[in-house]
């Protein structure tokens, strides 16, 4: 097991977010790792994430690993809506990475923090960042 497999299980995760699956959106329709939008971004709503650093501990003849994964969702929406709008990605986000098992290398995935933004250049759009560890354990 290593962090690319864990990578890799998270944006498939990640692509099962659209309303076929029950979910409130489509961002997972464009789900991808590592890329970024400028600040005019208009393009379809989009999840996106990438793995900042790693924390590692030494227990017996294993590592215990964080993860540290920054998950952020574009979306567009109406003056009106932006408040649901905003829940609605923000309430996927944790579905699809918190509480529902989506990977057999972690041990645990747990929210740390996560904060919204509202931009109008044209449209509003809404942009939420979801930052998650996920924690797991590597043999020496």
């Amino acid at each position: 097991m290593n962090r690319q497999n864990i990578l890799s299980d998270l944006l498939t995760q990640l692509e099962t977010i659209t309303t076929d699956n029950g979910y409130s959106t489509d961002i997972g329709a464009n789900a991808s790792y590592w890329d970024v939008y400028p600040d005019d971004y208009a393009g379809p709503p989009t999840v996106t994430f990438c793995d900042r650093d790693e924390d590692s501990e030494k227990v017996n003849r294993y590592y215990n690993q964080t993860l540290h994964v920054e998950i952020t969702a574009i979306a567009y929406t109406t003056g009106a809506n932006k408040l649901a709008d905003s829940c609605n990605l923000l309430a996927d986000l944790l579905r699809a990475t918190v509480q529902t098992r989506w990977t057999n290398y972690a041990n645990i995935v747990r929210p740390v923090s996560n904060s919204k933004e509202i931009e109008g250049k044209g449209k509003q759009a809404i942009k939420v960042i979801l930052n998650i560890d996920i924690e797991y354990r590597e043999d020496v």
